[in-house]
């Protein structure tokens, strides 16, 4: 954090800072707001200005909020929890750019505009010549701008480059989160580890009509209405499988299936409800409050909570909307990935295939100011057992152990559209390959077959399967070792039935193998 502001400090013209969720991005802002004289803090929503107005507090920086009197008296509540008041007549300021600008439109704008402020902008990537967060560079002239977001890119493709259709001169990022940085976030601590499933699609994709900045509402909404009792009651059925109790964020398509789809939760004996644009500002907070406290555990929104909301409380996401947008889709993951204590994963449960688009959370992103993130095949599966989401050449589901077959990989409408399937199966017979070897290398250690004819096949099938369950929790020198001490037919016999190679028991392995060290 102290090093990505005094590099912004340090780099000349208007600075985008790009740091995932987690990463500090808005106490780096308000150690900015703090070393400057002239600042305004700008939001695009008056959760964010509550935030803002909370992290300057912990600063000690006093500053105005210049938005409406609700989000005034939200900033003095926040400030009351720190156990002070930090808001009074300033040269700083935290406001919304809608209050801003209509403020100025209005001549109701107090402060002088020619002054060299620095305007810190949170959630950056909105930020392009062509729109509302454009015209603060004719409002304040000899201002310079510094921007924060996690994903620095749009699905309208408009670049955020000066000269390119955005405002930026230069992207910074800290050092040791150049590369890998969810998955280095997650390492120390700052991120939650997450576990994902991936549930059949029900909506027909192949319907949805992009539009500038992601798939047009009118599609999205006709589309999911379509299955919308179907989705809402496969929403209830594997919340129940795999989040029960948890504290469960749902994404819904518009404010109708957000309120079905909370119903149905709430029929099925879960606490749950949703929040929308339409709900009053009181209504909203209280709500909040509720799931905060736990007492509502399952909050369903449209686009309430998304880019840079701070909501400790989730421990499970349920996506049943569809996204195209890369920015998107990484904004609501960094919701579930916040830490907190008790909670030892987040558990992304995606109805819609937005991670088979898009990819797992922790990917990897080469981020510049010039061009978004390329689409990749994400060749990723989900288990046809339990539905887990891996890697689409591994040979077994890691979450449930189900065998995974090649037609299971080159099958099926997902595999066509999210599946590099010649490179999966390329891989797929690398790993197949290598299995054949190390049990190769089993077979040439062990004493010669125990019994002759059907008896002896069923044995050193029992042999192999054993050894095929133990390979992860004991090294080929200890099992060529129990191998040679049960080497009588009498032992497989007793302890086995043939027909247990045609299901994984890795407990009962373990046991007699651990019973025989003994």
């Amino acid at each position: 954090q102290q090093q990505l502001a005094n590099l912004s400090g340090a780099t000349p013209g208007n600075v985008l800072l790009q740091a995932d969720t987690g990463a500090g991005k808005t106490r780096v802002l308000a150690k900015i707001a703090q070393d400057n004289p002239h600042v305004l803090c700008v939001a695009h929503r008056n959760i964010l200005i509550k935030q803002l107005s909370r992290e300057l507090a912990k600063f000690c920086v006093v500053h105005g909020v210049i938005a409406t009197t609700h989000t005034r008296r939200l900033c003095i509540a926040e400030h009351r929890k720190l156990g002070g008041d930090w808001i009074g007549g300033t040269s700083k300021y935290v406001c919304s750019i809608d209050s801003l600008l209509s403020r100025y439109r209005r001549g109701l704008l107090r402060i002088d505009t020619s002054l060299n402020w620095t305007i810190i902008v949170d959630e950056a990537h909105h930020m392009v010549d062509e729109n509302k967060w454009g015209k603060l560079q004719t409002i304040f002239p000899n201002a310079r701008i510094v921007g924060a977001t996690a994903t620095p890119c749009r699905l309208d493709q408009i670049s955020l480059a000066r000269g390119h259709g955005g405002v930026f001169d230069v992207l910074l990022q800290a050092d040791a989160l150049k590369q890998d940085s969810v998955k280095t976030l997650i390492e120390q601590g700052f991120l939650s580890d997450f576990k994902c499933y991936s549930l059949p699609e029900r909506i027909d994709a192949s319907k949805l009509k992009l539009g500038r900045t992601d798939y047009t509402y009118r599609s999205l909404s006709e589309q999911t209405g379509n299955v919308c009792y179907e989705m809402a009651g496969d929403a209830v059925k594997h919340y129940k499988r795999l989040a029960l109790d948890k504290q469960a964020l749902a994404f819904c398509v518009d404010i109708e299936i957000a309120k079905l789809t909370a119903k149905k939760f709430k029929d099925a004996g879960i606490a749950a409800a949703a929040i929308h644009s339409k709900m009053g500002g009181a209504e909203v907070a209280r709500v909040f409050d509720l799931f905060e406290r736990r007492i509502i555990k399952v909050l369903c929104n449209v686009d309430m909570i998304g880019e840079g909301v701070d909501v400790p409380a989730i421990e499970a996401l349920i996506m049943l909307r569809k996204t195209a947008s890369f920015g998107l889709f990484r904004q609501w993951c960094g919701r579930s990935l916040r830490p907190e204590q008790g909670k030892p994963h987040a558990i992304l449960i995606d109805h819609v295939g937005n991670i088979l688009t898009h990819g797992m959370p922790d990917r990897h992103v080469n981020w510049d100011l010039f061009n978004p993130p390329a689409a990749i095949k994400s060749n990723l599966m989900p288990c046809p057992a339990c539905a887990f989401l891996f890697s689409a050449w591994l040979l077994e589901c890691p979450e449930c152990g189900q065998s995974i077959k090649r037609a299971d990989v080159s099958s099926g409408a997902s595999s066509i559209r999210y599946i590099d399937t010649a490179l999966v199966l390329l891989q797929r017979k690398m790993l197949e390959q290598q299995r054949a070897n190390e049990t190769t290398l089993l077979i040439a250690e062990r004493p010669q077959r125990l019994a002759q004819g059907a008896l002896g096949d069923a044995i050193e099938k029992l042999r192999l399967w054993f050894a095929d369950n133990l390979r992860d929790h004991a090294s080929y020198a200890d099992l060529n070792a129990f191998f040679s001490a049960t080497a009588n037919k009498e032992f497989w016999i007793s302890q086995f039935r043939a027909k247990e190679v045609e299901s994984k028991n890795v407990a009962k392995c373990l046991g007699i193998y651990q019973q025989w060290q003994k």
